[in-house]
């Protein structure tokens, strides 16, 4: 059984949108793949502590840019998701990197962030739970069923809980303009635009 996208799609963005807890918003995701995709693992992911990050995501920017170089502009934040490791320690995390432009209308913009290190990822445990349940050694796991909807939600959650949670930006921050999310290789989201470090919430597909 394939999945109803637009439908997904759509309920990704409002709980990105509303407020609330993560917690709460990923168990909302959950319940539309459940419905779409009945599969008893399901009940695994829900036990996952999405608030595990929680102290790594109010760090997280200052941590990527504190010590940015003064003449790196930054007009557009890439929240990007990506694997890493081989067959034996393969997992999912979510990196931001600074592009010196930004365009609401396109995503060409993101391949050119200006190189990113280590300080750059979440290092996040709930995309690597995610991940582990999701290709868990058994036959019949959901895989990408379940990383696709899981990673894009929580990525896009967590870069606007960034963006707005961790107070006063970086001051290397200070150009930017817009931002979005997702997976390096396919689909994102616009997340909203930057006025003065201030962060507005306009979240739709790209």
């Amino acid at each position: 059984m394939s999945y109803d996208y637009a439908r997904l799609v759509e309920k990704i963005i409002e709980v990105t949108a509303a407020d609330g807890t993560t917690t709460q918003r990923m168990l909302e995701v959950l319940e539309e793949c459940a419905r779409q995709k009945p599969h008893p693992d399901w009940a695994l992911f829900s036990e996952i502590d999405f608030e595990a990050d929680s102290v790594r995501i109010e760090r997280w920017l200052s941590t990527a840019f504190g010590s940015q170089r003064a003449h790196s502009v930054v007009r557009g934040l890439w929240f990007g998701l990506v694997n890493l490791g081989d067959d034996r320690s393969a997992t999912v995390d979510v990196y931001v990197g600074g592009s010196p432009r930004f365009d609401g209308d396109g995503i060409a913009w993101a391949s050119e962030v200006f190189p990113v290190d280590e300080r750059n990822y979440l290092g996040s445990e709930v995309l690597h739970e995610i991940y582990k349940q999701a290709y868990r050694e058994a036959k019949g796991s959901l895989g990408n069923h379940a990383e696709y909807p899981l990673a894009l939600a929580y990525g896009a959650i967590v870069a606007i809980q960034a963006l707005r949670d961790e107070g006063e930006l970086p001051f290397a921050l200070t150009s930017v303009v817009g931002a979005a999310a997702g997976f390096d290789s396919g689909d994102f989201l616009f997340l909203g635009t930057l006025e003065q470090r201030d962060f507005h919430k306009a979240i739709r597909i790209g």
